[in-house]
């Protein structure tokens, strides 16, 4: 109640002082600025990407409409798959990191027999955060969330980057004079990109055991290169 009368005697005096249009305006920047605040800032903001690229000048509509398909919807996907393997991967450690921590603190409730004959409870505890560890390293191992997050990120930004280049003719596209000369060359370094994320990828979620080729070159070689162990990488 006092702070509504308060606020009352504020606006008062600020319609006095100010006049009330001006007392209107007022609020509502400082309403626009603490929105604008509390706004968070996005990576891949498609609105924005798909405006610049119906906005080009290529001399095909065909060719904007190959960029959405391609590019956008790889710059889409990557960074879609990133967050995900992200929260994923943070989701899996925090489990661990928090039940790694409470394993030698219920141990030690239980010996120092804080609840009598319910030091049973600690014991049980310990072995369900024990178990946890155990669990979420197992499924962190098995589905490399963290590998994934990774590399998924490092392609999204990179295939990102590569677009913006080409967008404002910077970087490996400097030399071109419009958007429409530089377009093959882009979509050239796109599929390249794409081709090597693949690979990158598969060495990503391919289990790291000793002795065997991790490079992630022998799923781009042909049955009879592969078949032909002469055949080097």
């Amino acid at each position: 109640m006092i702070r509504q009368i308060l606020d009352l005697e504020f606006v008062v005096l600020d319609e006095e002082i100010f006049g009330r249009g001006d007392v209107v305006d007022l609020w509502q920047a400082i309403d626009s600025g603490a929105k604008h605040m509390n706004k968070k800032p996005v990576l891949v903001d498609l609105e924005k990407l798909r405006a610049l690229i119906a906005g080009l000048d290529l001399g095909d509509k065909k060719w904007n409409e190959y960029i959405d398909a391609r590019w956008l919807n790889y710059v889409e996907w990557w960074d879609s798959r990133a967050a995900y393997a992200k929260r994923r991967y943070q989701t899996l450690r925090c489990a661990m990191v928090i039940s790694g921590a409470l394993i030698p603190a219920l141990v030690g409730l239980r010996e120092l027999q804080v609840l009598g004959q319910y030091g049973w409870v600690f014991a049980v505890a310990s072995i369900v955060a024990s178990l946890a560890v155990a669990i979420c390293a197992g499924i962190e191992s098995l589905f490399g969330y963290g590998d994934i997050w990774r590399e998924k990120r490092a392609a999204a930004e990179l295939i990102k980057s590569e677009g913006f280049s080409f967008l404002q003719l910077s970087g490996n596209y400097f030399q071109y004079g419009t958007h429409h000369d530089a377009y093959k060359f882009f979509a050239k370094n796109v599929e390249d990109l794409i081709r090597n994320e693949i690979k990158d990828y598969i060495v990503a979620v391919t289990p790291k055991t000793s002795g065997s080729d991790t490079s992630g070159s022998e799923f781009f070689r042909s049955p009879a290169q592969r078949d032909d162990k002469t055949v080097t990488s």
